[in-house]
């Protein structure tokens, strides 16, 4: 079966990016058979050229045909309603490039597309891979969110019928000429819930299994979706937050072993990584006990767990003043740990 990946340069001077795009690579090519094919908005001479020929990755160099649309519909107007007032529309913009694959794939009519922030661990039961439109899985629940009375998938990986897209893709146009909004906004993602709205075939979970849902040695590829092994920072740790919330019984051990992993794959240091989950933790600690106190107390009581959790990767220097304020503050308002 073929895997499609999709982008362009603009994440040619992000070092994590390209890390990514390597493992990506790499553990497609050690654990599976997949034949890798990528749309790329770019040069010969670009770095992430380099590392696609690498891989031996079958390379269409393109560009996406209807940007001037996507440019006129992400007007000033529409990004200050729906809040994507810093958005980089190049960036943007390679995602819908997905919608181009059956302009170059005239042989198979069912192909994978696959983000770059992912990690193939087993090989892919390609008997069963079959779909007459799409096949997806959740977004951030191990079921399908109902928003606006639709179900709705996460397009980080899809099995695609390309018959089906180069239809749908005529409705995207239209929607994208009209002004026609998605009824949930999230870039090509929205587009394409809207244009698959409830006819689409359900992905099993262990083929866009997430982090945050703990340790699963079944799981075909692994999507570090929503947080990234390097991230840091206040967005970061409202997704943690929430994350939290839905997940705490097993977040923590899956962000760990398969962040151990990445670094691990890459030949670097792991504790750099884990520092930086830790640092989100703590960032999530303070923004809850300044803005609400009863998420405050659960996500304290979850970074405790997290420092006894990872105290085997010695990171008692960065932890332990933390260690000592959350017990410190468990003990004064009673709360057993």
């Amino acid at each position: 079966m073929k895997c499609y990946f999709t982008f362009n340069n603009d994440i040619e001077n992000n070092k994590i990016y390209l890390d990514m795009l390597e493992l990506a690579l790499r553990t497609a090519r050690k654990n599976t058979t997949l034949d890798l094919y990528a749309l790329y908005e770019g040069t010969k001479e670009d770095k992430l050229y380099s590392i696609l020929k690498k891989y031996n990755v079958n390379v269409q160099i393109c560009k996406l045909s209807f940007y001037d649309l996507l440019e006129n519909f992400y007007d000033e107007q529409y990004k200050k309603e729906v809040k994507f007032e810093n958005m980089r529309l190049k960036q943007a913009a390679c995602n819908f490039l997905k919608f181009e694959i059956p302009l170059f794939e005239k042989e198979d009519e069912i192909v994978l597309y696959s983000d770059i922030d992912v990690l193939f661990y087993n090989d892919l039961d390609y008997d069963t891979l079959k779909t007459n439109t799409l096949a997806a899985a959740p977004e951030f629940i191990q079921e399908y969110d109902t928003i606006k009375g639709n179900r709705y998938f996460n397009a980080g990986i899809m099995l695609l019928n390309l018959k089906e897209l180069s239809k749908r893709k005529k409705q995207l146009l239209n929607m994208l000429k009209e002004k026609i909004r998605p009824y949930q906004e999230c870039w090509d993602q929205g587009f394409f819930n809207e244009l698959y709205k409830d006819d689409f075939d359900e992905l099993p979970l262990e083929y866009n299994w997430k982090p945050y849902w703990g340790i699963n040695t079944n799981a075909k590829i692994v999507h570090l979706h929503g947080i990234k092994p390097f991230l840091a920072n206040i967005e970061t740790s409202k997704l943690v937050h929430d994350l939290m919330i839905m997940h705490k019984n097993y977040l923590i051990s899956g962000l760990i072993f398969y962040f151990s992993n990445f670094a691990n794959m890459l030949g670097k240091d792991e504790t750099l990584y884990l520092a930086n989950l830790a640092q989100a933790l703590a960032l999530n600690l303070y923004r809850s006990e300044q803005y609400n106190k009863k998420r405050w107390l659960i996500s304290t009581n979850i970074l405790y767990q997290l420092r006894k959790t990872i105290l085997k990767y010695k990171l008692d220097r960065i932890l332990k003043p933390i260690l000592l304020y959350t017990e410190y503050k468990l003990k004064k308002r009673n709360i057993p740990f």
